[in-house]
């Protein structure tokens, strides 16, 4: 999947503008405060229905507006065509496919898959495991169909069997405790094939890009590998009590990843960690396209920030060889020299953010 126009009102700094866009890199230049991360934003909005900084939508409404919107033009790998428009008020969301309203965001999500590569990605294998399962039930989303109802039956469960442990009145755990153990078991095993398909390949790309050996993704399920969960449930009954929620699940499940025997984030230096993040990144990307024939798009904010032109361009490099559309943000024209070595002049665009406006430079 593609962008072939974008267009944003209102969107913090941003008026009014339109994109004609590259099928494969565009980059946005301009200084701080210019507009390049809203950018950004108005791709993953018209995605996911909120922005990757923040789901508070007046922190997006441009000064003295009640509104913001966003439109764009895809096609598909396949050459399907599809328009998309969103318009969001601080109360209120209208979401439209090629002129037809849609109750909720999840035709738009699942049209139109994007991966954010900024600051707080790199932090993935060093931050707290909700990031690695949210970067699990991100590629279940868009590649099992039975996911997204059971992800939701089993938080339902959670929280009845949450509301039960804090009233103290146990006299519905057994029948809480069975259904989230149910639902639990099953999207643990989703989990499970997942992250075996994501390590194979991982593996393959770890090896060419950091001569890694042997690689493991480590599925830590959430309760001890020799119970059940209805058992470890039961087991931790009068714990969670005295908690006030359930501490045992899916929903509390990890992933370590090992390198050559070692911890990653031990073996490795800082940035190496965001490397090997970015491959993780591709590496879902890869099993995207194994499962839907549709690749997501890459929104990567400014790269520059976060890495040395070394790291700038081996990750570059591997866009490069992706047919991924990406959108990059820079600072200035400066790191267009670096760029400008792993980009095909005939395809790819350079934007520039400049006086609230975008404009081809």
């Amino acid at each position: 999947m593609h962008l072939l126009q974008l267009k944003l009102n209102n969107l913090r700094a941003l008026s009014s503008f339109s994109l004609q866009c590259s099928k494969r890199m565009n980059i946005i230049c301009g200084k701080n405060g210019a507009g390049k991360t809203s950018v950004l934003e108005g791709i993953y909005a018209l995605s996911c229905g909120h922005s990757f900084r923040t789901r508070q939508t007046r922190h997006l409404l441009q000064k003295n507006k009640e509104a913001f919107s966003v439109f764009a033009e895809l096609k598909s790998f396949d050459g399907s065509s599809y328009r998309l428009g969103l318009e969001k008020t601080s109360r209120s969301t209208s979401i439209h496919l090629n002129g037809e309203k849609q109750s909720s965001i999840k035709s738009l999500a699942e049209l139109l898959p994007c991966m954010v590569v900024n600051s707080d990605s790199f932090d993935l294998l060093v931050g707290d495991p909700s990031n690695r399962r949210e970067r699990i039930d991100w590629g279940l989303f868009h590649v099992e169909q039975s996911f997204l109802e059971i992800w939701r039956s089993y938080h339902q469960a959670i929280k009845q069997r949450n509301k039960v442990l804090q009233s103290k009145d146990l006299t519905t755990i057994t029948q809480w405790n069975h259904m989230v153990a149910s639902l639990g078991e099953k999207l643990s095993l989703l989990h499970k094939v997942y992250v075996n398909k994501f390590c194979t390949k991982l593996s393959t790309l770890a090896r060419r890009w950091f001569q890694v050996e042997q690689l493991e993704l480590r599925y830590e399920q959430g309760w001890p590998e020799e119970e059940t969960l209805l058992e470890a449930l039961e087991k931790g009954t009068y714990r969670d009590v005295s908690r006030g929620f359930t501490q045992t699940g899916p929903h509390r499940a990890d992933i370590k990843v090992i390198v050559d025997g070692m911890p990653a984030k031990a073996l490795f230096s800082r940035g190496q960690l965001k490397r090997f993040v970015f491959l993780m990144y591709v590496a879902q990307g890869e099993i995207l396209f194994e499962e839907s024939g549709e690749w997501p798009l890459f929104l990567i904010d400014d790269l520059s920030a976060e890495l040395d032109d070394d790291n700038q361009a081996l990750i570059l490099q591997i866009l490069s060889e992706l047919p991924s559309q990406v959108f990059l943000t820079s600072i200035d024209k400066g790191t267009w020299n670096l760029w400008q070595k792993h980009i095909n002049p005939e395809v790819d665009n350079l934007f520039t953010v400049k006086e609230l406006l975008l404009e081809t430079a």
